[in-house]
């Protein structure tokens, strides 16, 4: 039979007017959002890697459902992708599936729901993925239909399909009845976050979108900067006038709002060492000063700081305060997520006990926000999900782990993201077998588990002046603020304490003090007395508040104060 070229909507259409014809694709199609309605299909269509998209399907009334309604015996479709498309099972259906309701033929290397192809492409640790996911669905609720991704009902033979399309309503399989051949992956969203209530959306979404603004930090250095390592003693450059994105790779010291006082209104900073602290001289004797009291954050505190938006629960300093012993999850507020148990803070470990293929199953139930970590005995590491994970599974329900992968966001990889000059990695795709390999686990903390952001409570305690007493809240806090204002003159004062660094902290040995520990609740305003000692005698009054890591200041007490 003649092989007819098609390369238009108008030609398309011809197809069910001669549906045991011979056809090629030759051009992508867009049928710009009209409605499909199935027909079987007993030819040849040869996709020929192109594309078919942004189509609905509506039911035609024979009971089958599907871009055909049946593929014949003698049917054949094969290298063919159909993206951005819609099903509704109708209640009456028989089957329903996005290349056919039924299949009886051949259905090769066909993708639905994405882009084809779509490869991981190893590139170190990191897989780069082509092609990208649309919002491509089948909907299926209340209906007694047999619905798949690929087809409802396989009599024949469905090979090298990919569908990453969300199958709602129904089982998540390739086809629902099978007595044929069906190979293939299709993708699983039974669990996502979409499903929880909105109070956990939201909590989840702002835990990313703050991570990401600690990325996407954008700074210039005055001077070269260099930071010495406290294990290794090699150094981290800077140059001077070059622009970076995100918090420098320091230890845990530094919120996005204490880097934010140190830029000048075009991005340039001169030092990222507080005035107060003790390596101040030394990085203005010198290029170099020890990283610990340089502002930014590392791996485990960009987390930190991005669950502490809205989950006030977690203690943790570093990754061996992360990995979910028992004695972690009382202490740190860190969870395991899935039934694995941590009885060592390292993850090889970890995972050879509790089987890789137990904490595949793990790695499907991470949602946006949560968090994967690895430990070993001289290196740890942390990121953030920041989507919902690719679980890509087969026809049998087994997990492809080369198919599978988590988005996540991190620090301290040394990459930067789309070539700028940072040590921050977004949007960084990790294929399960990658995780694996690598020894990441799953892990959550108690108030994503509770799903509603704790209520902020700040108690003020022996406040009788402006420099006395204490504040203490369930949030980290950020800074704390006086603020004076002469009640005859006018004039005003003001005066604002960072907690970002512990004054004390800095030692030869980081190790011994649980290093960069920032879990500060409780402050004492005697901090400012120094910054206001010489104010004009009078009488004034006086307003205390503070900046928690929810990003929201609170003013704790007013009064009035004689100098």
């Amino acid at each position: 039979m003649e092989l007819v070229n098609i390369d238009t909507v108008e030609m398309l259409l011809q197809i069910p007017l001669a549906p045991e014809g011979n056809y090629r694709l030759m051009a992508d199609i867009d049928l710009d959002g009209a409605v499909w309605k199935p027909f079987d299909f007993n030819g040849t269509l040869d996709g020929n890697g192109k594309s078919i998209y942004n189509f609905r399907i509506i039911a035609d009334g024979s009971g089958n459902q599907g871009f055909f309604g049946c593929v014949g015996e003698k049917g054949t479709v094969k290298d063919l992708t159909l993206k951005n498309l819609s099903l509704v099972v109708d209640a009456n259906a028989v089957a329903a599936g996005a290349v056919a309701g039924v299949n009886r033929g051949k259905i090769e290397n066909c993708t639905v729901g994405a882009d084809a192809p779509y490869v991981a492409t190893p590139r170190g640790n990191r897989n780069a993925l082509t092609g990208y996911c649309d919002d491509s669905t089948i909907y299926a609720d209340r209906t007694s239909a047999a619905v798949g991704a690929v087809a409802g009902i396989n009599a024949g033979v469905i090979i090298g399909a990919v569908s990453y399309l969300r199958l709602l309503g129904k089982p998540q399989e390739l086809c629902a009845q099978n007595t044929g051949t069906a190979e293939g992956l299709y993708r699983d969203v039974s669990r996502r976050t979409e499903l929880l209530p909105r109070s956990a959306i939201d909590m989840r979404k702002e835990i990313v979108a703050h991570m990401e603004t600690q990325g996407n930090f954008r700074w210039i250095p005055a001077k070269d900067m260099a930071f010495t390592s406290a294990y290794t003693g090699s150094y981290k450059i800077y140059e001077k006038n070059q622009v970076h994105y995100g918090l420098p790779y320091t230890q845990k010291n530094g919120s996005v709002e204490r880097a934010r006082v140190c830029l000048t209104e075009d991005d340039y900073v001169a030092d990222w060492v507080p005035e107060y602290s003790d390596a101040s001289p030394l990085s203005r004797g010198s290029e170099a000063a020890p990283w610990d009291v340089y502002m930014g954050n590392d791996c485990s505190g960009a987390v930190y700081w991005s669950w502490q938006r809205v989950c006030p629960s977690i203690e943790f300093g570093y990754t061996g305060d992360i990995v979910p012993t028992e004695e972690n999850q009382k202490l740190y507020g860190v969870l395991p997520l899935g039934d694995y148990r941590a009885d060592t803070l390292l993850t090889d470990e970890v995972i050879r006990v509790n089987t890789p293929e137990r904490i595949t199953e793990c790695y499907t139930r991470l949602l946006l926000g949560d968090a994967i970590v690895m430990r070993d005995p001289g290196y740890g590491h942390i990121r953030l999900v920041a989507r919902d994970p690719m679980v890509m599974r087969r026809q049998d329900g087994t997990i492809d782990i080369d198919a599978s992968y988590v988005p996540t966001h991190e620090h301290g990889v040394g990459k930067g993201s789309s070539g700028r000059l940072s040590t921050w990695q977004l949007d960084a795709r990790y294929t399960f077998r990658d995780l694996l390999d690598t020894h990441y686990i799953p892990i959550t903390n108690r108030d994503l588990v509770t799903g509603a952001a704790a209520p902020v409570q700040i108690q003020a305690e022996g406040i009788d002046a402006p420099f006395r007493g204490q504040v203490r809240t369930n949030y980290r806090i950020i800074s704390t603020t006086v603020e004076l204002e002469h009640m005859q003159t006018g004039e005003r004062f003001k005066s604002v304490e960072f907690t970002a660094l512990d004054k004390d902290r800095f030692k030869e040995s980081p190790k011994q003090d649980g290093y960069a520990r920032s879990t500060i609740r409780c402050v004492e305003l005697s901090d400012h007395l120094e910054n206001l000692r010489d104010i004009p005698a009078g009488e004034y009054t006086y307003t205390v508040s503070v900046q928690l890591s929810t990003g929201n200041r609170y003013i704790v007490r007013q009064g009035s104060y004689i100098s």
